[in-house]
Formats: C-alpha cells, structure tokens, sequence
C-alpha cells in the first residue's frame, strides 16, 4: 500500500511542489528503494514488474518464467517484508 500511496501522491501533483514536501517526496522515495534493496532478487523482481512497471502477474510472470500464482505469492511476501521494514522506520 505504501509503494501505492508514494506513486499516487506523486502523480496527482500537478503543480510544483513547496520545497519541504518534495523533499518529503525525495525521502520517502529513498526510505522504499533502500528497503527493497534488501529483499531477496525474486522478490524484488516482481515488485518491480507489478509496482513500477505495472504489469499484471500474468505478465509478470511470462517475463519471469513462472506461474502468474508464484508471482503472487512473491509479492505477497515481499509486500509483507516492505510494510514491516517501513513501519520500523516510521516508528
């Protein structure tokens, strides 16, 4: 969810942000990809695909070579390694 709320934030800003909000944004942003940098590489994989690139796990999992159930599964995980990683730092 958080991965979801940074993109949507991000992309309804239509004016320029004031300087403390970007860098906000800037922080927030460093704070994910520092945690999704200690996920291991199948995971992160399908992070990436389904997050940022917004393929579907169908998809996904055809860049893969996996089942669309796996990549699930992988982002299920992941997710839940990400949201306790970031609610350490938030604490």
């Amino acid at each position: 969810k958080r991965l979801r709320r940074l993109e949507v934030r991000r992309l309804k800003a239509a004016a320029p942000p004031p300087p403390s909000s970007a860098t906000d944004d800037a922080e927030d942003r460093a704070e994910v990809l520092r945690a999704l940098s200690t996920l291991p590489v199948a995971q992160r994989e399908a992070v990436l695909l389904v997050e940022f690139l917004d393929l579907d796990p169908e998809e996904a999992g055809r860049w893969l070579g996996i089942a669309p159930s796996s990549v699930r599964g992988r982002l299920h995980r992941a997710r839940a390694s990400l949201r306790d990683l970031l609610e350490v730092h938030d604490a």
